[in-house]
């Protein structure tokens, strides 16, 4: 229910105290979620090790305490709250039956917001769709998400399904978040690879990772020759380009440079919450100032090096509990779309994190903690031989 008030606090943006609300009233269900919480051998290490990036985290708060660090430390220590959630409730499947309903819902408002030219603006000298959400890029993310809900919990027929999942790549085309042109890309490929991704998960996306890559190359070169003039284009033979990288490769540059020669302990641990828009409020070449605009990076200059070990740790445990899932739930159809929703979900996040920093973004991280918490709910997923004694 909680991702449900998410969806709306995103939609009201500019009205900070409805986000406020929806993160006061998921701290109090967190607590009171507790007491059905147990420690087994399957969750101590993925609990433990968000315990100790949880530690980093605040070590790197301490660093410097104000306004805006405050508001990233609780966003994003809220977000990873949502992981306990998901080990616990027992709406999993009836609260992605109404995500579902309500993706449905904001894909056919938002198509007529596109035919009426309500919600346009101008972004990076581009004419793009924002549509109820303040941001194209939160617009973008919430279609993609939408689309994965419908895939997996819409209960549609097929020939309306597949009209709203074209609307929808409509909405993300209109949007010109890049980005997320390939995330839509790759959970269609995703939903259509399925089958084979439960069967035979490893090494399905081992052959499967070069030629969604190959695809996509290929996919861009036929979609640029119909691109109206007024849409950013991508430059294929410099992919590092200024175009391409609308400033980034500039921020990341210098963000790189400056890490390179801070202090061990800097490096080892961190240099703040928001180190990344104080150097490049200094150093960067650029006429405003840009976050890391990379989850990665900002992890590395922000946690050092031991954030980036327990983060990419994490990621680890989060897929090594996939693929073992996969294995042992190939002939029951609901467990395979939990694990499916995950996987796509978790896709998205690894590769907007690419160019966005997506950690301390609470429109994607409740989702991407969530359902890592649903992998290990034992509602779901039963085991007589994970208790610990």
């Amino acid at each position: 229910m909680f991702i449900i008030f998410r969806i709306i606090a995103d939609i009201l943006w500019q009205f900070k105290i409805v986000s406020v609300l929806v993160n006061i009233s998921m701290l109090l269900a967190v607590v009171g979620m507790l007491y059905r919480f147990k420690f087994t051998t399957v969750n101590i290490f993925p609990i433990f090790t968000l315990v100790f990036f949880i530690i980093v985290i605040l070590l790197s708060f301490l660093r410097l305490v104000d306004t805006e660090t405050s508001i990233i430390f609780f966003k994003t220590i809220f977000s990873i709250f949502l992981f306990v959630i998901g080990m616990v409730t027992k709406r999993i499947f009836r609260d992605s039956v109404i995500a579902a309903k309500i993706s449905i819902g904001l894909i056919i408002i938002h198509v007529i917001l596109a035919i009426a030219k309500i919600g346009y603006q101008t972004w990076g000298g581009a004419y793009t769709f924002s549509g109820l959400y303040f941001f194209k890029t939160d617009l973008a993310l919430s279609m993609v998400l939408s689309l994965i809900y419908l895939l997996y919990f819409g209960d549609l027929k097929p020939l309306f399904r597949f009209l709203l999942v074209l609307i929808g790549l409509y909405i993300i085309f209109i949007t010109n978040a890049r980005i997320h042109l390939l995330s839509s890309f790759l959970i269609l490929v995703i939903y259509y690879f399925r089958e084979k991704i439960i069967n035979s998960p490893k090494k399905t996306i081992l052959i499967g990772a070069p030629l969604i890559a190959i695809g996509f190359l290929l996919f861009l070169l036929i979609i640029q020759q119909f691109l109206p003039p007024d849409l950013l284009l991508v430059d294929l033979n410099d992919f590092y380009s200024d175009s391409n990288m609308q400033g980034r490769n500039v921020i990341w540059e210098t963000l790189i440079s400056k890490f390179q020669v801070s202090s061990i302990i800097d490096q080892f641990f961190g240099l703040g919450l928001t180190a990344d828009v104080r150097i490049n409020s200094l150093f960067a070449n650029t006429e405003e100032v840009f976050n890391a605009h990379s989850t990665y990076l900002y992890i590395l200059i922000s946690f050092g090096y031991v954030g980036c070990l327990l983060f990419l740790s994490f990621v680890f445990q989060m897929f090594k509990r996939f693929f073992k899932l996969a294995i042992d739930c190939k002939n029951d159809q609901l467990k395979q779309k939990i694990l499916m929703v995950f996987f796509s979900i978790w896709i998205v996040f690894l590769v907007s994190s690419f160019s966005s920093v997506s950690l301390i973004f609470q429109q994607l991280m409740w989702f991407v903690f969530l359902w890592a918490g649903v992998l290990f709910n034992s509602h779901i997923f039963k085991s007589k031989k994970n208790k610990l004694q």
